[in-house]
Parts: structure tokens; C-alpha cells; sequence
């Protein structure tokens, strides 16, 4: 019986605060619409986003297969290539308070509604863990080097982009980072796929599912 009670104890407590951190996030994406964007003369911007209980499921991954306390102070950080309006990146923040989150958008509108976001967030200490930044993630300053965990939503990607940050990935990421995806990316002898076929609610899909890689 006491074995009992020990093991349900943390699970309530966890429920708790992600139900908490979720509702949070939510509230702060009120009026927040990244679909509505302009996107005219981009490339590779058609755009959908990690759903809340997808930003759990990603999160849980994460831990799973690349726990932090693997990683020194100075790698714990998550990296979203192509991070939309910062939902992830926000999300991710909120339920791993020892994490830097971080994003890359090339979508100047939709980088400014993440910006929009980050302000409504109502404690600095929170704020402080959370850097957007508008631009191309193929282009310098690359922050690979020092991430541990990396998401990339590349469903829609070319396979030039999909070839081009294969080769800058696998060139500047270090041993144990983990990279989760929507689409097989052709990584090579660096990386390990580790798992494939794991759920992670898109906006798209209540279904969609993920590939899993580590550095090696």
C-alpha cells in the first residue's frame, strides 16, 4: 500500500503544473495568429505548429532520450528551427525551468507575433530563459554547437534545405544533442536514429508523428 501512494504522489504533482503551464501558455496566445502571415517571397515558410499537448509530448521525448542532467550548464538549451510564432519555444520554457529556449523564424511577421508573446509573459525569470531570433537558421551566428535538444517542423522542407542543414547539423552539433522532426532527415554516419513513429500533435494532425536522432 505505501509503495502505492509513493508512486501517485509525483504523477499528481506533475500533472499539476504542466495542466498549470498549459493554461498559461494559452492565455498568453490569445489573439496571437501565425496562419495569418505574410509569407510573400519567402521560401519553405508553409506553416503549421506544435498543438499544447504537443509541446508536452515533445518535451516528455526530450527527456527521455537526453536528460539535462547529462549535459552541462552551458548546453542546456533548446533550439526550434523554424519557430513560428515561439509557441514551442515559450511552451518548452515553461514546463523545463533549467532549460535556455530559443528560436529561429525566417518569417519576419510571425517572428514579431513571437516577440508579442514573450512580452505577455508575466515574470521575467521566465522571460529571461527565452530568445527569438528573425532570420535564416542556415545562416551564421549557428547556436548548434551548444544545444542539446533541436526540433525541426521540416514536413514541408525541399530536399536541398533538407540536404543543406543535414550537412551544417552534422558539422556543428555536439555528442549526446537530440534532434526530433516531422520528416527522415538525411543526417549520415554522425547521427543515430533512435526512434521513429512517436506522436506529437501538430496543428495539422492529432497524429502526427515524429523521427528521433542523436549525435553520436
Amino acid at each position: 500500500m505505501e509503495s502505492k501512494v509513493t508512486k501517485s504522489g509525483p504523477r499528481k504533482a506533475k500533472t499539476l503544473r504542466v495542466k498549470r503551464g498549459l493554461h498559461e501558455l494559452r492565455e498568453i496566445y490569445q489573439s496571437i495568429n501565425g496562419f495569418s502571415a505574410n509569407t510573400v517571397g519567402s521560401k519553405n515558410t508553409t506553416y503549421g505548429e506544435l498543438s499544447v499537448p504537443g509541446i508536452q509530448a515533445l518535451t516528455d521525448i526530450f527527456k527521455r532520450f537526453a536528460p539535462l542532467s547529462s549535459f552541462d550548464k552551458t548546453r542546456r538549451n533548446f533550439i526550434d528551427l523554424g519557430s513560428g510564432i515561439g509557441k514551442g519555444v515559450i511552451g518548452v520554457a515553461m514546463l523545463v525551468p533549467e532549460i535556455q529556449s530559443n528560436g529561429i523564424e525566417i518569417v519576419s511577421e510571425r517572428h514579431e507575433m513571437a516577440l508579442s508573446a514573450r512580452k505577455r509573459i508575466p515574470t521575467n525569470t521566465l522571460a529571461n530563459r527565452i530568445h527569438f531570433r528573425n532570420g535564416n537558421f542556415l545562416e551564421p551566428p549557428h547556436v548548434f554547437k551548444n544545444a542539446c535538444w533541436i526540433f525541426i517542423s521540416n514536413l514541408s522542407f525541399s530536399d536541398e534545405l533538407q540536404s543543406s542543414l543535414s550537412s551544417l547539423l552534422g558539422s556543428d552539433c555536439m555528442n549526446k544533442t537530440v534532434i526530433i522532426c516531422c520528416r527522415e532527415l538525411p543526417l549520415g554516419q554522425n547521427f543515430e536514429c533512435i526512434e521513429r513513429g512517436l506522436i506529437i500533435p501538430m496543428s495539422w494532425s492529432s497524429m502526427s508523428t515524429c523521427y528521433v536522432y542523436r549525435r553520436i
